[in-house]
């Protein structure tokens, strides 16, 4: 995929201003998308440390909001849209489990119901998680495999993916699918309960490292490797070359990385001026499970970029200019040229 294939198209993005929206927007407008983001209105978000409202056409208001979503989309007319409006938060889907249900069932379910007859919308892209699968006892995971999650978050994001493939064949649009993906980390993550927004709050207010699973192996990409997957899927719609109901994105198996590892070496590279909390850990005690890759890298030609020490090298370059307030934009558009460079 060349990425100079956005330039001039319209996309629509839910959840435009989260983690992944943020960068996403940054992304396609470095690129010369027009971009037209939905969301709820947050003024200590990413996307407004990046200063894109001058770039993006923002329009804030609920995923639940029908009318509103529906004249935000009749209006724009998008080519492309990708969804990532959610309530993404394990522990909050948890303690509010009917608002996320709403929030990831209904959310879908409105865009679908108004996109369904719309022609000019030759791409949809709905991103979802690798925790929908529902086997507990399998080592590898296939697109095939059966989901249903085993939490509020993944059960409430397997029932969007269900709907989706109901739409999809009631109203014969091949080019719908969702993408599966693995942790992401990137710049900019405030979401305390992920393993490396622990590890740069820890660093920036000089305490220990939190980690209750050392032993736990997961899998990681950065935030700029599983755009590029998410876009890779939307130009193979757009081409009608891409129309599986979903497909997986993570890094080569033997790139999975103890948690205990991970904060062993974020220490490290932080010359050790703080540690962690459990320095030994039983690796027998790992329940491997990998996510395959195989279908997306045969259709769209996406591969894991980066190594799991280059991701995080790449969250360390950032974070240093975020914590000196220098030039974060400078440093973004640097870390998505260099990126690009890469996959070209």
């Amino acid at each position: 995929m060349n990425i100079e294939f956005f330039r001039g198209k319209k996309i629509f993005i839910t959840g435009h201003n989260g983690f992944k929206g943020s960068w996403l927007c940054k992304l396609l407008v470095n690129v010369g998308a027009i971009v037209r983001g939905y969301s709820l209105a947050n003024e200590n978000s990413l996307f407004c440390l990046f200063k894109l409202d001058d770039c993006v056409d923002s329009i804030y208001g609920d995923i639940r909001d029908y009318d509103k979503l529906k004249t935000s989309i009749l209006e724009f007319q998008p080519e492309i849209i990708i969804h990532m409006a959610a309530q993404a938060i394990v522990l909050n889907a948890e303690n509010h489990p009917d608002e996320a249900i709403d929030i990831n069932v209904n959310g879908i379910k409105n865009l679908l119901d108004i996109i369904c007859n719309l022609d000019y919308v030759k791409s949809f892209v709905n991103v979802s998680t690798d925790t929908v699968y529902f086997c507990k006892n399998k080592k590898v995971y296939y697109e095939t495999d059966l989901i249903g999650g085993y939490n509020v978050y993944s059960k409430s994001k397997s029932a969007a993916e269900r709907l989706l493939i109901e739409y999809k064949k009631k109203y014969n649009r091949k080019f719908y699918s969702s993408t599966r993906c693995v942790n992401v980390i990137g710049g900019g993550d405030v979401n305390y309960s992920r393993i490396i927004p622990e590890c740069l709050n820890a660093l920036n207010n000089g305490r220990n490292i939190n980690i209750n699973t050392p032993e736990n192996r997961r899998p990681f990409v950065h935030v700029l490797e599983a755009l590029y997957g998410y876009l890779s899927v939307a130009y193979g719609q757009y081409m009608e070359k891409v129309s599986k109901d979903a497909y997986n994105f993570g890094p080569y198996e033997d790139d999975y990385v103890y948690m205990g590892d991970v904060a062993e070496l974020f220490c490290l590279k932080n010359d050790n001026v703080i540690s962690w909390n459990k320095k030994i850990f039983d690796k027998n005690k790992t329940l491997e499970k990998y996510i395959c890759i195989d279908l997306v890298k045969k259709e769209t030609g996406w591969v894991p970029v980066y190594n799991f020490s280059e991701r995080l090298d790449l969250v360390l370059e950032w974070n240093k200019v975020f914590i000196s307030k220098k030039n974060i934009i400078k440093i973004t558009d640097e870390q998505i040229r260099k990126f690009l460079e890469r996959v070209k």
